[in-house]
């Protein structure tokens, strides 16, 4: 379902298989990496298609443009010929989420924009660029039964990320080239304490080997 700004081991939780040219060779627009999630109930629009799900209070709008490879407008997916979608999402609302006896409750928006080229059935190659950027407001108990309010800030920015078409099921690709920046800002305080702040940056730039190089910025 749609969440607010998140983070794992890296911030949003992780590069994912997006970025690793995971799915079986061909799997398109409709399936496998960068896929558009267009049903039933989206709607057409002039050149756009729009899609509104909401989940925990949270809803997400997302607005698909479609093009082939001569950049004609098409207003649904088309498994041979469709080439290029952007993606533009905004997420927004209050959700309530609880976790080994911590009560959270945290106010979103967030916003991205993504394009992906390459993705008609011929080609070999997924080219990505985007940005994105969003805000979460949170307040609750910790699972020391303590309150406490946090205020998180994150954006991203994708940058000529060019990945192979796998021709395997089981193997990945690797990027051949491309960076990805990574920001994220988080003040929390707790109840009694001083507000502390911590920054995290991280710049990811690929090759086209097994290897990423990931440079990480922590509080300066």
């Amino acid at each position: 379902g749609p969440g607010g700004p998140g983070m794992g081991g890296l911030m949003g939780g992780g590069m994912g298989a997006d970025f690793l040219g995971a799915g079986a060779g061909g799997s398109g627009p409709h399936r496998g990496a960068f896929a558009a999630r267009i049903d039933s109930t989206c709607t057409v629009s002039g050149s756009d298609v729009s899609c509104t799900r909401t989940s925990n209070g949270l809803t997400a709008v997302t607005i698909y443009t479609i093009r082939d490879a001569a950049n004609a407008v098409q207003t649904k997916i088309d498994t041979i010929t469709t080439n290029s979608v952007r993606t533009r999402t905004t997420v927004s609302g209050t959700t309530t989420r609880g976790r080994d006896g911590s009560t959270v409750t945290a106010t979103v928006s967030a916003n991205s924009d993504r394009t992906v080229t390459g993705l008609a059935k011929a080609s070999t190659q997924r080219t990505v660029n985007g940005t994105s950027q969003g805000s979460e407001s949170s307040s609750g108990t910790n699972r020391e039964g303590q309150a406490f309010t946090a205020v998180r800030v994150s954006a991203d920015t994708t940058t000529n990320l060019v990945v192979p078409v796998s021709t395997s099921s089981t193997t990945p690709t690797y990027p051949r080239s491309g960076k990805v920046v990574r920001y994220m800002k988080v003040t929390s305080t707790v109840a009694g304490s001083a507000a502390t702040t911590r920054e995290r940056r991280e710049v990811i730039e690929y090759d086209g080997s097994a290897t990423a190089k990931v440079t990480i910025t922590e509080d300066g």
